[in-house]
């Protein structure tokens, strides 16, 4: 369905065309900022595995984010419950819901799946050609 844009004056498009701008601009600095999150969470993902393979023993006696040994008393192992590699409490946090610790960088991966909504944006265009504000411009390039 198209948008009746045919009453709106030269200004009044301008104006919008201005707030559009002012939409892909913002799109665009949040695209560049959760694509840093993703690259670090990759790096420290790449890490954790290196390290977790090169040795069974290595993560068995050290947390595989800081590095730190594990002692039976004061810095005790916990297994991240994504991830399923040891860590220390201080790289970690307990969440009493699924009674079960959960990394730092698990939950920072999880909380760039919810901002990111990426889920949302594929299945739209997936249904819909075109949809937002790229319609809107369409729309008043035609006319």
């Amino acid at each position: 369905k198209n948008l009746d844009v045919d009453t709106l004056s030269e200004d009044e498009c301008e104006s919008i065309l201005k707030v559009i701008q002012r939409d892909f601009d913002l799109r665009q600095q949040e695209q560049d900022r959760l694509h840093k999150i993703e690259e670090e969470l990759n790096e420290e993902d790449v890490k954790a595995t290196i390290l977790a393979k090169k040795g069974s023993s290595f993560n068995e006696n050290c947390c595989v984010r800081c590095f730190s040994r594990f002692f039976f008393i004061f810095n005790q192992k916990n297994e991240c419950a994504a991830c399923k590699l040891f860590v220390c409490k201080n790289c970690a946090t307990y969440d009493k819901e699924k009674k079960a610790y959960t990394c730092k960088v698990c939950q920072k991966q999880t909380s760039l799946q919810q901002q990111s909504n990426q889920w949302f944006y594929q299945n739209v265009k997936q249904r819909f050609k075109r949809f937002g504000s790229a319609k809107v411009v369409r729309s008043l390039y035609k006319r």
